[in-house]
């Protein structure tokens, strides 16, 4: 018995084969999550040029041929200010965050008001 308990926590400890599987494995896994990572960055990089995808007026269009989530930004329907234009008067940016802010809360308090409904 006592051999036996002085035995387990060597028999616990990996063989140099085991040790060497796992370490392939580890390797195998970073290689597939490097080649990941390269593929996103060229899809990135082929994202920025305008000739990636067929275009339909002036949205570019996915392979089902549905506009792209990208070709509309959330602050699409904000004007284009140029950028040499002056900064907005403090009151008035003042006004219009608060502004934002009570819509915020109005939804809010909507949505939470639907999930309470749910719940019950």
């Amino acid at each position: 018995r006592e051999l036996h308990e002085e035995l387990t926590p060597l028999l616990a400890i990996p063989t140099m084969q085991e040790l060497n599987n796992e370490i392939s494995e580890q390797e195998r896994t970073l290689k597939e999550v490097q080649d990941e990572i390269q593929a996103v960055k060229d899809r990135m990089a082929n994202a920025s040029k305008p000739s990636a995808a067929p275009t339909l007026g002036n949205r570019r269009l996915s392979g089902g041929g549905y506009a792209s989530a990208a070709c509309y930004p959330a602050n699409r329907f904000q004007p284009k200010q140029p950028s040499n234009s002056k900064p907005p008067n403090p009151n008035t940016l003042k006004r219009k965050i608060n502004h934002m802010l009570g819509e915020y809360k109005t939804r809010k308090r909507k949505c939470m008001d639907f999930v309470g409904e749910l719940a019950d």
